[in-house]
């Protein structure tokens, strides 16, 4: 095994999650702006709609104990970024592979509601090609790949009953 290589892949790993953890936790702009696009879908303005809701009145939405929470914030008038709540117990829990981002379209009349891709998933991806050479690197490969794709799919869900909540509070819906 290459032990350069994996002790890089590893403090890359390590440097990246500290660093969106922090950017993540203050809900900087830039980051909910960047990444990787892996989700998107896009909602109708209502005519009698200007703006965007209060992130509380999503938030509302999206609290319970079976998952975690997800958490919104404004981060301009035409901005909101959300993610899954950073600490807490819940009956199902991941490690989050995208984060959210709701922006308003003025001039199409739609509002953009996507996911990207978190930094440490893609500098985490790197971990097999440490092992490169070895038995164990395909099935850690296929293994990561697998479990990648399970979180996106709950995600994705998760991330469409955003958009679904914003029809719902722009319909006047409960």
């Amino acid at each position: 095994m290459h032990i350069d290589l994996f002790f890089a892949t590893f403090v890359t790993f390590v440097v990246t999650s500290v660093i969106e953890i922090i950017l993540a936790a203050r809900w900087n702009r830039a980051y909910f702006r960047s990444g990787v696009l892996v989700f998107r879908q896009v909602c109708e303005l209502p005519s009698d709609v200007q703006k965007l809701p209060e992130p509380e009145v999503l938030q509302a939405r999206f609290t319970g104990w079976v998952m975690p929470a997800i958490l919104f914030r404004s981060l301009s008038l035409d901005e909101i970024g959300f993610r899954e709540k950073l600490m807490g117990f819940h009956l199902i829990s991941y490690t989050p592979v995208m984060h959210g981002h709701i922006e308003v379209d003025p001039v199409g009349r739609v509002v953009n509601v996507s996911g990207r891709l978190n930094w440490s998933m893609m500098a985490f991806g790197l971990s097999p090609l440490a092992l490169l050479g070895t038995s164990f690197a395909a099935m850690f490969g296929l293994f990561f790949l697998g479990l990648v794709v399970v979180i996106y799919l709950t995600q994705a869900a998760r991330y469409r009953n955003v958009s679904t909540a914003l029809s719902t509070i722009w319909s006047g819906g409960v």
